[in-house]
């Protein structure tokens, strides 16, 4: 039989069949309670894969492991997923940083006594934000920008280098505002008013 239709139904079924393969696929996915787990296939029918959200500057979400599946709606906050086999390997990151992390209680600028451990993904920048005032000055570890409130506002400064956002008195702070300003280039002078 070698009749037109008996190869367009040949040709039918082995799309069928390509198609059925495809949809059985298995998708591999990192599981395990960090990312040093290894990447296994996951069960018939799985789309995704999770692991803990990545805030730059912060580091990696705790509470939240890797595997198959979506992330569970309670952790939503935390949790990120992606739908590519072997997409929840952590990006690559930059080496840490440290910054000093403070709050502002009583009209008074309180330093943490130790230096927080920052981390950024690949190609971004140390930053470092300090208090510029007693007023509504909010960070959680020190690391990263300003918001864009803060910034706005004048309570809040950056600085661009390891370490840079220690405040040893109130009075010292005009001075290593201007010191951090003098560390960048003139380009970011222009474009970051507040460094």
């Amino acid at each position: 039989m070698s009749s037109p239709m008996f190869w367009n139904m040949m040709t039918i079924i082995a799309g069928l069949s390509m198609l059925l393969m495809i949809s059985d696929a298995e998708i591999q996915c990192i599981q395990g309670a960090n990312s040093t787990a290894p990447l296994n296939n996951c069960p018939v029918g799985t789309v995704s894969c999770y692991g803990p959200k990545l805030t730059e500057h912060v580091g990696f979400a705790s509470g939240v492991g890797y595997g198959c599946g979506p992330c569970d709606p309670e952790l939503s906050f935390e949790c990120a997923e992606c739908s590519v086999s072997g997409c929840n390997q952590p990006p690559e990151l930059e080496e840490s940083y440290s910054c000093y992390n403070y709050k502002v209680a009583g009209g008074v600028i309180i330093r943490h006594p130790t230096l927080t451990t920052c981390w950024r993904s690949k190609g971004s920048v140390i930053t470092c934000n300090m208090p510029a005032s007693t007023a509504d000055y909010k960070s959680v570890s020190g690391c990263g920008p300003c918001g864009e409130t803060a910034r706005e506002r004048g309570t809040c400064v950056e600085c661009y280098s390891d370490s840079c956002n220690q405040i040893v008195r109130e009075s010292d702070r005009a001075h290593l505002h201007h010191r951090t300003r003098r560390s960048v280039s003139a380009e970011c002078v222009s474009q970051c008013p507040y460094s």
